[in-house]
């Protein structure tokens, strides 16, 4: 991501470093989960896939904004696809909004997706509820 927590270095050569991340993962017989800041999803989604097993689309940002989440994220699930047919593609959203914000953004791209992720707090445990009772 675009934060002090990843150095320079990294993210001036993100597509070498997630193609050593995803060698190393594999040589112990993990799978390779991918969840690269929006930014460079836009940058670099065609070069990431193929080392990826799992690829995480943070879509939070635009979540109160179905249309603009669905625009952000198709074209992004094909052009992953395009470059790794078997990659698993799955959505994030945050619980800073209500279940029904969430669900509606989910919804305008649940075929396409294998799964969700959600980044949730203390604070927000019952906003998680809520959504997971909803989608169930």
């Amino acid at each position: 991501e675009h934060w002090t927590n990843t150095t320079t270095s990294e993210q001036n050569d993100l597509v070498n470093t997630v193609k050593q991340a995803s060698s190393l993962a594999h040589s112990k017989g993990f799978k390779f989960l991918l969840a690269p800041d929006r930014q460079f999803n836009s940058q670099y989604i065609k070069q990431l896939a193929p080392y990826a097993d799992v690829l995480i689309l943070q879509g939070q940002q635009l979540q109160s904004n179905p249309s603009a989440f669905a625009s952000w994220v198709v074209p992004l699930i094909d052009a992953a696809k395009q470059a790794n047919p078997n990659v698993q593609m799955y959505v994030q959203v945050i619980t800073s909004s209500d279940s029904q914000t969430m669900r509606n953004a989910i919804n305008t791209i649940s075929s396409k997706i294998n799964g969700i992720g959600i980044w949730t707090n203390a604070a927000t445990i019952s906003t998680l509820q809520s959504f997971v009772s909803d989608i169930r």
